[in-house]
């Protein structure tokens, strides 16, 4: 690890979601060089350890660390980012958590895109990190979250 940044204390809205970040924890690594094959390497990854809560029936509440990892999309670059976010939501009307969770990573891909072109987020020599593109839907999360209380 070559460098740690910290942001605090970010509020937002996205759709129906309340998010407020409590902290953003940043490590900058250095990647595996590029491959001849950039569609076989892994550009971007999403771990969650989060626990739901409800307070109304139509409401439902995430709270806990979402960790995102991605790697600089320039090729001439070889920084790999990882993101842990302390976090917690509030979906109003909504109770589904693949698609809660889903709304949550893209308005954290949404942020980090917003804190590259301020100049706030740079690669490892202190150039543009160009962000991977979002690329997850409610359907990338489903399995998860079904499958995860289920109890046999």
């Amino acid at each position: 690890m070559e460098e740690t940044q910290k942001f605090e204390k970010i509020t937002g809205k996205f759709e129906n979601l309340e998010v407020n970040i409590h902290y953003v924890l940043i490590e900058k690594f250095a990647a595996i060089p590029n491959s001849n094959a950039p569609e076989q390497s892994p550009y971007t990854g999403v771990w969650e350890a989060l626990n739901w809560y409800f307070y109304l029936p139509s409401d439902q509440h995430s709270a806990g660390n979402i960790t995102i990892q991605m790697r600089n999309q320039n090729f001439d670059e070889d920084t790999i980012l990882f993101f842990t976010f302390r976090i917690d939501a509030k979906a109003q009307n909504e109770t589904d958590k693949a698609s809660i969770f889903a709304k949550e990573v893209q308005y954290l891909f949404e942020w980090i895109t917003e804190m590259v072109e301020k100049g706030e987020i740079t690669d490892r020599k202190g150039g543009k990190f160009i962000v991977p593109a979002y690329g997850y839907s409610r359907s990338h999360f489903e399995a998860h979250f079904q499958n995860f209380w289920k109890q046999d």
